[in-house]
């Protein structure tokens, strides 16, 4: 089985379809969500590399019992924007995910992964976040989505209350911040 697959914008839609999520804005500003969720945490993408490293790999590992690496079920990260900055820079995130999935984000511009697809999910996601590229990261599970926005942040839509309360745990153990407590939309 490869490491990575890549979908279409109909394949995207229908694979958060089957795991009960709705996706609004399909050619304009793609959602992806719960339908009556607004319990949301909205934390600042940091400048540090080593940070967004860490954050992405928090994000990933989120769903993961102890957090254990090889229980990584899998994932969606679905890139809706990119080239919002400089191409100088970049296409270097470009040229990265496009190896790593042999196709171009106009194509594909979604990507799932399994459970042996953690460290070429784990460096999509960087890319999204360190270019800040509008995306999203689904796991497998679904208990949530990851929001990555262009203006600087990420948002965390929980399914439900128990998932919002055990994401605010563990974001505040990582001493990640929220940048505007109580958001009601990403």
């Amino acid at each position: 089985m490869s490491e990575l697959n890549t979908l279409s914008l109909d394949d995207a839609v229908r694979w958060c379809d089957s795991i009960g999520l709705t996706v609004d804005g399909i050619g304009g500003q793609v959602r992806v969500g719960y339908p009556d969720s607004h319990l949301v945490i909205r934390l600042p993408i940091p400048a540090a590399s080593q940070r967004v490293l860490a954050l992405a790999y928090v994000i990933l590992m989120t769903c993961v019992p102890d957090d254990e690496e090889e229980r990584f079920l899998g994932g969606l990260v679905w890139i809706n924007d990119w080239g919002i900055g400089s191409p100088t820079f970049e296409r270097l995130g470009s040229f990265i995910v496009e190896r790593l999935t042999a196709c171009s984000l106009e194509k594909c511009p979604a990507i799932t992964g399994g459970p042996n697809g953690f460290d070429a999910l784990y460096a999509v996601l960087v890319q999204t976040l360190t270019y800040q590229w509008n995306a999203h990261y689904v796991p497998q599970s679904a208990p949530f989505v990851c929001h990555v926005s262009h203006d600087g942040y990420i948002g965390l839509l929980a399914k439900d209350r128990q998932t919002h309360d055990n994401l605010s745990a563990r974001f505040a153990k990582g001493r990640w911040q929220e940048d505007r407590p109580n958001p009601t939309h990403l």
